[in-house]
């Protein structure tokens, strides 16, 4: 496989994305920024009342290139 897709969804009372200040940094900086930073994408789909899903795509990356990373 070249790429993990994974998929979040719940029942919970959702949020409006598009209200989220900037300097709110829970979904942009744990969820998005983390998952771009490795190439990855990231879809959100939440309304209020509708719960959310989350929807990642990342590349599968050899063992040896993470271990470059840290090193």
């Amino acid at each position: 496989a070249e790429t993990v897709n994974v998929f979040v969804r719940d029942r919970g009372v959702g949020f409006d994305l598009d209200t989220i200040a900037e300097d709110r940094m829970g979904v942009r900086g744990s969820i998005v920024d983390r998952v771009e930073r490795h190439g990855g994408t990231v879809t959100i789909r939440s309304k209020p009342g509708e719960g959310t899903e989350v929807a990642m795509t990342v590349p599968v990356r050899s063992v040896d290139h993470i271990f470059e990373e840290t090193s």
